[in-house]
This record gives structure tokens, sequence and C-alpha cells, in this order.
């Protein structure tokens, strides 16, 4: 992760630096994953494995996941599928 995908790196970092000089580092390219996946999420891209991302649950009730706040708004648009739309909804 310190190389930030660079092979030729790894040496230098290894036997470079102490753990406690990489951990301004560690939390740079932490910042930069972030801001990657919310990049990602807003084209909606589904979150990976191990992302902080709120995950969707399957076989949830009619405006489980947004609280009842767009269930007017999806059943004009979904109609009688409304049901089966909110049991995987992914917002």
């Amino acid at each position: 992760m310190l190389a930030g995908g660079d092979i030729t790196k790894g040496d230098a970092i290894l036997w470079g630096h102490t753990p406690t000089e990489c951990i301004p580092y560690l939390k740079h390219r932490e910042r930069e994953v972030l801001f990657r996946e919310a990049v990602l999420a807003f084209l909606g891209v589904p979150a990976g494995e191990g992302s902080k991302a709120v995950k969707q649950k399957t076989g949830q009730g009619i405006g489980e996941f947004c609280n009842g706040r767009d269930v007017e708004e999806c059943g004009r648009y979904f109609g009688q599928g409304l049901p089966s739309v909110c049991a995987t909804c992914p917002q």
C-alpha cells in the first residue's frame, strides 16, 4: 500500500523507513482510497469487499432502506413492482 502499486519502491520502503515514519503516508493513502471509493459510489459502481460503504440488505420491506423517504416517488416509477424493487434497493 505504501508504494501505491509501484513495485520498484518495495525494497526502498522495506529497508529505508521505520514503521513510525510510515504512519503519515499510510493516512494519506487511506484518504486517496476513500476518495476513489466515493467517486466510484457516485458513479454507481457497487462497493467492494471490505469497503466502509453502507451495504444493502436483501429481503427488506418497503421503504426499509430509505426509511420511507423515497416510497412515494418509487411507487410512481415502479408501480406494482415496488415490493420486489424495495427488497434489494440500491437507492
